[in-house]
């Protein structure tokens, strides 16, 4: 064995939940659905005529940046 599992292993607490693990998963699923409402959200005003530089400035980045991570 090389160790891996031991690594992996929680502090040994036996009073010990789930409650990080459920912690971390919930923030995951959170963070999948913020993004894709905010690939939504990019794309209706991309269909509405917004310009990259107005997206990227709601977004807080230039256009270019905006515009290679939501371009189509």
């Amino acid at each position: 064995m090389d160790g891996t599992l031991l690594r992996l292993s929680p502090a040994p607490h036996t009073d010990r939940t789930a409650a990080d693990f459920r912690r971390i998963t919930a923030a995951r699923t959170a963070a999948a659905k913020a993004e894709a409402e905010l690939k939504a959200a990019v794309r209706a005003a991309r269909a509405n005529g917004d310009s990259w530089e107005a997206i990227g400035a709601a977004l807080g980045t230039s256009a270019r940046t905006a515009q290679e991570r939501f371009g189509l």
